[in-house]
């Protein structure tokens, strides 16, 4: 009975001696994953040569993820911002004017917002509760991806020039070009983030001034004929005519030698309507765009509107003007180079 008492109070003992090796291992590893990584850590693991790294900070562990990788955003876009800005801007004052900076600034905004593949965010937890976040990109990893990237819209800005040169409708032009600004938007970005991580890229086949001459170019080669039937379809026409004029475009006296037919109708009536002090009156227009090359219709604008005044002849003037401005920017829409109409 001794010896097995002896033997019993053994094994009690060295179960102690296991049960407080194992919480003192576990503090150690709990202390480890907790701890933040040191500054030397970091430099060390990833080293500025081959890596970019942002923190983010927050209460919870999502939130310090999201803070991160948008941190890690921010240095890209606010480069790509800047330096597409500069550039449209000297090219606008050279060429004087044809965009606004207004116009381009608002395609800039777009194309500056840069969504990162490949970040890797490793999650720290401090001793105060507080999670750090460290957004990671491999600058080797990105740096074939895009120039991967600006291989395929260098390819895709050279064929749609050589399909320009093929077509025969002049106003499926217009398409082509926007595809080539857009092209170039993109890939003038990708040249921002590289620059950011320190690499080379390959030269521009095509610049920003380029598109925008070739832009002149179409627009002082596409004849538009106009003509709109309605009481008031005159007024409608001039209207259109002396915008789309003021943007570039060449006005037609003669369908003949249009590349497109604007045609349509605008009514203008009156409403009966209880109210003793103010008149209504309603516009109406149905447009149909043309193509002359292929005599399809290619676009339709279909607007009413209505507009009160103390008499009905101020009303109907109030209608025409309204709906007269609206069909213009539909249609400056539809004609500018600049903009993506799918």
């Amino acid at each position: 009975m001794v010896i097995i008492g002896a033997i019993m109070k053994f094994f009690s003992i060295i179960g102690c001696i296991v049960l407080l090796l194992t919480g003192c291992l576990n503090n150690t590893i709990n202390h480890n994953t907790s701890r933040p990584l040191a500054p030397s850590e970091i430099s060390t693991s990833y080293p500025d040569s081959r890596y970019l790294i942002a923190r983010g900070y927050g209460n919870s562990k999502t939130s310090a993820q999201f803070r991160a990788k948008s941190e890690l955003a921010n240095i890209f876009e606010s480069k790509i911002n800047s330096e597409l800005k500069l550039e449209t801007r000297a090219v606008s004052d050279s060429i004087k004017g044809e965009y606004s900076t207004e116009t381009i600034d608002s395609f800039i905004n777009i194309y500056s917002h840069v969504t990162l593949k490949g970040v890797q965010v490793k999650d720290i937890k401090s001793d105060e509760g507080q999670y750090t976040a460290l957004a990671i990109l491999d600058k080797i990893q990105a740096q074939d991806n895009w120039l991967n990237e600006i291989f395929i819209l260098d390819q895709k800005i050279d064929t749609e020039f050589q399909t320009i040169q093929k077509q025969k409708s002049k106003l499926h032009w217009i398409k082509h070009v926007q595809t080539i600004w857009h092209c170039w938007l993109e890939r003038t970005s990708i040249v921002s983030r590289l620059s950011v991580i320190g690499s080379k890229t390959p030269a521009e086949k095509i610049r920003l001034k380029n598109i925008l001459e070739l832009i002149a170019i179409i627009k002082n080669n596409i004849k538009l004929f106009i003509s709109i039937s309605g009481n008031y379809g005159k007024i409608i026409s001039d209207n259109i005519a002396k915008t789309l004029n003021n943007e570039g475009f060449v006005i037609s006296d003669n369908l003949q030698k249009a590349d497109v037919f604007i045609s349509g109708h605008l009514s203008v009536e009156p409403l009966e309507m209880i109210n003793e002090e103010w008149k209504f009156s309603r516009a109406s227009v149905s447009l149909h765009i043309i193509d002359c090359a292929t005599n399809n219709q290619v676009y339709n604008i279909t607007e009413n509107i209505r507009r009160g005044h103390l008499t009905t002849k101020e009303s109907i003037h109030k209608s025409i003007n309204a709906i007269s401005i609206i069909v213009q920017k539909r249609l400056l829409s539809m004609f500018d180079p600049l903009k993506d109409n799918k």
